[in-house]
């Protein structure tokens, strides 16, 4: 797959690390965004450990997408996220992808160095698709229960995988008709996005399916509040262990990005993962 003038083969699993722009993610909300505005030297210690730790991707995002979030307004997000998209293309060599569902957002954030566009709304918000096509970028399209809309809210299929099919079927028909490519999407089954515990059991077994497709499958796992139920409890920085658990098997079910805030960690299971897969397959 094409960014810019970087191509990307997904014969291996590539990991993206979260950069959040917000007063208030989920478990990093102020690190990077202090006082009104960016923070630059934190952003930058956080991009070059990200780098140095083998992340292929950097995913900017400037508007929380957790449970109970509260929207920010169109010039709030683009204030947050462009200084840093700008900072961080002028300083590293690494591929930057924007996290937004605000069609403008992704306009201005392509200009300002962004070579993925990371949609949660799956591009249904009203004129995303025509300018993510004119933004000639991939793009990544994410399920939630709530059908692109409500991100958190919704009923849940009596078969969650099937649904999910069809939901993916009908938006990248959707996205071909309005000029972006079969080779310019990627797909997010959208792990924990009204979905509990059996769904996203349901969604790991059946992530196989999606590849059938034909689309490279991204997995955002890191965190996520699965793990602290099936645990029994755990804070946010604490699901580490449980994280990478589930990046493993979302590789071993065909994922071949894993989005997460532990980059050098994904890292390092997943290559053993592919070293020992390798070998034991032969």
């Amino acid at each position: 797959m094409k960014f810019g003038d970087i191509t990307l083969a997904f014969d291996r699993t590539h990991i993206m690390g979260i950069l959040n722009v917000t007063p208030d993610s989920m478990s990093d909300g102020g690190r990077f965004f202090q006082d009104g505005k960016p923070h630059l030297d934190n952003v930058f210690a956080e991009v070059e450990a990200m780098i140095d730790g083998g992340a292929s991707f950097i995913d900017v995002g400037g508007e929380s997408t957790r449970p109970g979030f509260e929207p920010v307004s169109l010039q709030e997000e683009l204030d947050r996220v462009l200084p840093v998209l700008e900072s961080i293309n002028s300083r590293f060599d690494t591929l930057l992808s924007i996290d937004t569902y605000k069609p403008e957002v992704m306009r201005e954030a392509v200009k300002s160095g962004a070579r993925l566009i990371n949609d949660v709304k799956a591009l249904t918000e009203m004129g995303a698709r025509e300018i993510a096509a004119e933004c000639s970028v991939p793009v990544v399209l994410m399920h939630s229960v709530g059908g692109g809309h409500n991100l958190h809210q919704g009923q849940v299929a009596a078969n969650p995988m099937r649904a999910m099919v069809e939901f993916f079927e009908q938006q990248v028909a959707l996205c071909l008709k309005a000029g972006i490519t079969k080779d310019q999407i990627m797909l997010d089954p959208g792990f924990g996005f009204g979905k509990k515990v059996p769904e996203n059991i349901a969604l790991m077994a059946g992530l196989k399916s999606l590849c059938s497709l034909g689309c490279p499958i991204l997995a955002g796992l890191s965190r996520k509040k699965t793990i602290s139920t099936v645990l029994g409890g755990r804070a946010p920085h604490e699901r580490l262990a449980g994280g990478l658990a589930l990046a493993v098997l979302a590789h071993q079910q065909g994922a071949r990005i894993i989005r997460t805030h532990d980059v050098k960690e994904t890292v390092d299971a997943i290559r053993m993962v592919e070293a020992f897969a390798s070998d034991i397959e032969t």
